[in-house]
């Protein structure tokens, strides 16, 4: 099951019996509501009214099943650029329609976004050289943590033998970390951005 905050619902095609030329298709772009909570609004201003077809998706209390609800709106005027922040109800000054299939949505395009966390092993990391991560998945940098590693090379050891270090993140550099080690006499150190 999906939750309803990992959907996001993208655009879609808009007709219905209160739209002018209601077999002819618009195509729209979902309008994410900034007052209600997994809510888009779908609409199209015909020049005297700005007409919305406002979904909102939630998960069932008892199974947790994805479902939506679906209301048509409009208001005298064209409201599409304050639309997000608008009060899409009877008290923000909008109509309910109440012919059955006024609007009607179809092709509706969506996303579903997943926070996913993915524990890698880099093998071996070149140094002076910006190397790309994760086979170029698009990964924002501020989203990578880096952890354990394993320390080597002939300042380390001249066997071949590695030490386990922790990175600890720059407080001095964004999307930096600092592995350190010390050893005899010496700290060596790798930053790693």
């Amino acid at each position: 099951n999906a939750n309803a905050g990992e959907i996001v619902l993208t655009a879609a095609q808009m007709h219905g019996l209160s739209i002018g030329n209601g077999n002819k298709f618009h195509s729209v772009k979902a309008i994410k509501s900034e007052r209600e909570a997994n809510t888009y609004l779908f609409a199209i201003a015909d020049g005297a009214y700005t007409k919305i077809n406002k979904i909102r998706l939630y998960n069932d209390s008892e199974t947790g099943n994805l479902k939506y609800y679906s209301e048509a709106w409009y208001k005298r005027g064209n409201h599409l650029a304050s639309l997000a922040r608008s009060d899409v109800s009877g008290s923000g000054g909008f109509e309910s329609n109440p012919i059955n299939g006024g609007y009607t949505l179809s092709n509706i395009e969506l996303e579903h976004q997943q926070v996913v966390t993915i524990h890698a092993v880099e093998k071996d990391l070149t140094e002076y050289e910006w190397v790309t991560y994760a086979n170029g998945a698009l990964i924002d940098a501020e989203d990578v943590v880096l952890a354990d590693a394993k320390m080597g090379g002939h300042a380390i050891s001249t066997n071949g033998t590695t030490v386990d270090v922790k990175g600890v993140k720059s407080n001095r550099k964004s999307n930096t970390y600092v592995y350190a080690k010390v050893l005899g006499p010496y700290t060596k150190i790798v930053v790693v951005e």
